[in-house]
């Protein structure tokens, strides 16, 4: 849920008087993109947030410690500054008693101002675009995972919940990436999210020792099989589309597939603007097992 009206208004007189630099504006507009939830625990890593603010890991570290100084955001015990440990995820949230933040340069002498109010919003408006897609990736990722581990295992759907909670810490500890890459492969053997995190260099050299033994030259025959067999399907999901009761959207949805020379990581990207295309929900389903996710960057559509 979004901050309601009356928090921000006086987030921004707070704010505009100063008191933080441009990075540490810039971190606490992102955690005010979460909404509510930021007055939560959650969890953030330190390479997602340089790569949303544009700064050197370092450079992030520095602005979290010195919000956590002035008493705008809370750290975990365990997480505050040392020259001892670097932590790479972080578990904060944002104070949101005002009265507690200490922002001496505006302290006792701030006086509402039409014009740096407004400037304020301006810049957390602009912020908010720019930055506002991460934590709703990190969500899109988690369902991914669950979504992925369900169609695997044949998990019920009522489980989905605590999955999902799992599935975050997971990808807040490890990348999706590489958390859906030993899913793929061992899928069989994982009971849980939990045994994955608990056990994840286990699984890891397990992994190695499987790439090891993989016939390049041959799977990469299979990859193309794979690629034919699924483009087989779409076509069939196109000549039924009247059938199917599918719109002119998702029927074009069915062609970028097929006309992509990597149609099953395209399959990827599709896949996770599925609630658009309620029609294809059985297609998705089907064909769950045959996506490529191998990078959570690009475009789910060619233009």
């Amino acid at each position: 849920m979004q901050l309601d009206q009356f928090f921000m208004k006086k987030a921004f007189y707070y704010l505009s008087g100063g008191g933080l630099d441009e990075v540490e504006l810039s971190l606490l507009f992102y955690f005010f993109s979460k909404g509510e939830d930021c007055f939560e625990s959650f969890l953030v890593q330190l390479k997602d947030l340089s790569c949303v603010i544009k700064q050197k890991d370092n450079i992030i570290l520095d602005a979290i410690y010195n919000l956590q100084s002035k008493r705008v955001i809370k750290l975990k015990e365990s997480q505050k500054r040392n020259s001892f440990f670097r932590p790479s995820t972080f578990a904060l949230n944002v104070n949101q008693n005002f009265e507690e933040w200490n922002l001496d340069s505006v302290k006792n002498s701030m006086k509402e101002s039409e014009v740096s109010t407004e400037k304020v919003e301006k810049v957390f408006k602009i912020k908010l675009v720019e930055n506002k897609s991460l934590y709703e990736d990190l969500d899109n990722q988690a369902k991914l995972l669950v979504d992925f581990y369900i169609g695997f295992k044949g998990i019920p759907e009522h489980e989905k919940k605590d999955l999902f909670k799992d599935a975050q810490v997971l990808i807040g500890t490890y990348s999706f990436e590489a958390s859906l890459f030993v899913l793929k492969h061992f899928y069989e053997k994982i009971t849980s999210f939990s045994d994955l995190l608990s056990n994840w260099t286990s699984y890891q050299g397990a992994l190695q020792k499987e790439l090891q033994k993989i016939d390049f030259i041959e799977a990469k025959k299979q990859h193309d099989k794979d690629d034919k067999e699924f483009c087989e399907v779409v076509r069939k999901w196109i000549l039924l589309s009247k059938e199917k009761l599918l719109t002119e959207e998702e029927t074009r949805i069915l062609e970028i597939l097929i006309e992509n020379s990597h149609p099953r990581r395209q399959l990827f990207w599709a896949y996770r603007f599925r609630d658009n295309y309620p029609n294809l929900k059985p297609f998705f389903q089907e064909n769950l097992k045959c996506m490529l996710p191998v990078t959570t960057k690009g475009h789910p559509v060619k233009k």
